[in-house]
């Protein structure tokens, strides 16, 4: 019974990470894999690290490079940076978010016997502790291990039936990463580049249809304002408030083509 509980405390030590706070939506590479932004923000981690150095590059959302920076990694820390302003800088660094518990904790597995049919049935069962030491392989740190496989406690209550979570809240992007996003499609010179921009940020955020109107502001031409809205339709969080993007179009056969999306 211990011996597989030995080998996970000895397993290697936590490494480290890398954490990347962007004031505008880009691609962020760490040792060339691009770290995909979780929905609704604008941080980005590199989890797993081994410590030591490990290059971060910065590229505009269709690829053309920006900055890159060689940073070393210590173990079981979190490092963290910001890029802004096309500058790519160190915040500093922290214990990793869940790290394992300093020297000295303890670890208590408790494993009851299923063979105590009487006092099983009597709602206890019949407990004995045995308790062994061993070293980590982390700076040799003292774990206690209790095992319990037999004394008499309470048996553990039945499982609580609920239902199931309710659905997430949808959020639609924050108001500084959305400004951050109309400055990376204006930044394109073409409506190809633009579009490409806005299919990189739709991917991991909901949309309100004001801000859908402000994406449309950005493009000249009317089938690539079109273009934009069938993007984004997927993620809009009101719909119900489609009609306000007759606003931004110009000719009626772009409306009714939008209009269309959202029926």
């Amino acid at each position: 019974m211990l011996l597989p509980l030995l080998a996970l405390l000895s397993a290697p030590a936590q490494a480290g990470e890398i954490q990347v706070l962007t004031a505008t939506p880009v691609l962020v590479k760490v040792d060339g894999q691009v770290l995909e932004y979780p929905e609704g923000s604008m941080t980005v981690t590199a989890p797993g690290l081994a410590g030591g150095a490990h290059l971060i590059e910065i590229s505009s959302l269709t690829g053309k490079p920006i900055t890159a920076l060689r940073v070393d990694v210590p173990v079981h820390e979190q490092l963290r940076m910001q890029y802004k302003q096309k500058t790519l800088s160190v915040l500093g660094s922290g214990p990793l978010p869940g790290a394992t518990p300093p020297p000295g904790g303890s670890v208590a597995i408790s494993v009851n016997d299923p063979t105590m049919d009487m006092l099983s049935a009597l709602g206890y069962v019949e407990t004995e502790t045995t308790t062994a030491s061993v070293s980590s392989s982390a700076g040799g740190a003292s774990v206690s291990v209790t095992v319990t496989t037999g004394g008499t406690q309470p048996a553990p209550q039945a499982p609580v039936v609920v239902g199931p979570p309710p659905p997430p809240v949808v959020a639609p992007m924050a108001p500084g990463p959305f400004d951050g996003l109309i400055r990376a499609i204006s930044a394109e010179s073409f409506g190809d580049d633009k579009l490409d921009v806005l299919r990189s940020a739709a991917a991991g955020n909901h949309f309100t249809c004001a801000q859908l109107g402000r994406i449309i502001d950005q493009f000249s031409f009317s089938d690539e304002q079109v273009e934009a809205v069938r993007i984004v339709r997927p993620k809009i969080v009101d719909p119900q408030n489609a009609y306000t993007l007759n606003e931004h179009l110009t000719f009626s056969s772009d409306k009714e083509k939008v209009q269309a999306l959202f029926r």
